[in-house]
C-alpha cells in the first residue's frame, strides 16, 4: 500500500470503519498524494473541479477572491475534512480558492471512485456513499446559516446570530474559531469584533474566555439575532 492510500484510509468518510478494512478498500481507489507549504493553492476560485480532496494533515482556508483582490473565508478545513466534494459532481468551475494555512498532506480521488460499487466492500461502499451524501448535506446547512449571519444589518446582530448558531441550544460552549477565524467567518474587522463582544460582556448578555462562551440572557440575544 503506498503513502497516499494509508492518508486516504484517515478520511471522514470512513470513520467507524474497521481500520484494516478501510485501508484494503483504500488501496483499490486511484488516488493522488500532494504536498504543500503554507500559503499554497490547493483549489482553484474559477478552475473547474473534477476530483474530491482529502486534507489528511494540516489546516486549509476556504476563500473567496474579490476583484480587489480581497479574501473573504468561507470554510476552515480540518484533518479528514473534504473539499471540492459538491463541485465534483457539477458543470462549473469552482467558487473559491482553498489555501494551505500549515504545511498539508492532501489526496484527490475521482468522485466516481469513491461511489464504485466493489466486490467484497460492498459494506464499506455503502458507509462511504452515505457519508459523502451527508457532508453535502451538512455544508449545505453551514451555508445557509453562514448566510443569515451575513445578512444581518449590523456587527452586533451578525455576533448574536453567529453565538446562538454554533450554541447548540446550550448556555455554555466552546466556538471552534479562533478571533481572527470568527472575524474571517464573519466579513468584519477584528477589532471591531472584539469590541461588540466586550460590550456584550459588559451589558451581562454574554461572558466569555478564548473560545469559551456562556449565554447569559439568550433572550435579549435572540432580540439583537433579529
Amino acid at each position: 500500500m503506498n503513502f497516499s492510500q494509508k492518508l486516504l484510509s484517515r478520511c471522514k468518510l470512513l470513520e467507524g470503519v474497521d481500520r484494516r478494512v478501510a485501508e484494503a478498500w483504500a488501496s483499490n481507489i486511484n488516488a493522488v498524494y500532494a504536498q504543500y507549504g503554507k500559503n499554497d493553492l490547493m483549489l482553484l476560485q474559477g478552475e473547474p473541479v473534477d476530483q474530491v480532496g482529502i486534507l489528511c494533515s494540516g489546516r486549509a482556508v476556504g476563500e473567496r477572491l474579490g476583484r480587489d483582490g480581497s479574501a473573504s473565508a468561507v470554510s476552515e478545513l480540518r484533518e479528514g475534512d473534504l473539499f471540492g466534494d459538491i463541485l465534483s459532481g457539477a458543470d462549473v468551475v469552482s467558487p473559491v480558492s482553498v489555501r494551505a494555512e500549515s504545511r498539508v498532506e492532501a489526496v484527490y480521488v475521482q468522485l466516481e471512485e469513491l461511489l464504485r460499487p466493489r466486490p467484497g466492500f460492498e459494506e464499506v461502499c455503502a458507509a462511504v456513499a452515505l457519508r459523502l451524501v451527508g457532508e453535502i448535506s451538512n455544508k449545505y446547512f453551514e451555508q445557509n446559516r453562514r448566510i443569515a449571519m451575513l445578512t444581518a444589518s449590523r456587527l452586533r446582530g451578525k455576533a448574536a446570530r453567529y453565538l446562538l448558531g454554533f450554541s447548540g441550544g446550550r448556555s455554555s460552549f466552546k466556538l471552534p474559531h479562533s478571533r481572527e477565524a470568527m472575524a474571517r467567518y464573519l466579513g468584519c474587522d477584528r477589532s471591531a469584533l472584539s469590541r461588540e463582544l466586550s460590550r456584550l460582556a459588559a451589558e451581562g448578555i454574554i461572558a466569555f474566555s478564548g473560545r469559551e462562551f456562556r449565554l447569559l440572557r439568550p433572550e435579549q440575544l435572540e432580540e439583537l439575532a433579529g
